[in-house]
């Protein structure tokens, strides 16, 4: 899925002088950041772990067949 965003470039000095001169909108800006990172970090996990599974499924199912194939 894509989605459209928009983009804001601004000089760091610019940027660590209003985020020091207002702490409040600094504490926003950190909570915002912080939750949208660990909601990446926790979809990351979930997509490894369901490609481990699967990945573990397709093993598992040769196995069985193997087996099979050998002792009938």
């Amino acid at each position: 899925m894509v989605t459209d965003a928009n983009v804001l470039v601004l000089p760091a000095s610019a940027l660590d002088k209003t985020l020091s001169d207002h702490r409040d909108v600094r504490f926003i800006l950190d909570c915002l950041l912080g939750k949208d990172i660990t909601r990446k970090l926790y979809m990351m996990s979930e997509n490894v772990s369901r490609a481990s599974s699967n990945q573990r499924s397709k093993t598992g199912e040769n196995d069985k067949e193997t087996r099979e194939k050998i002792y009938g």
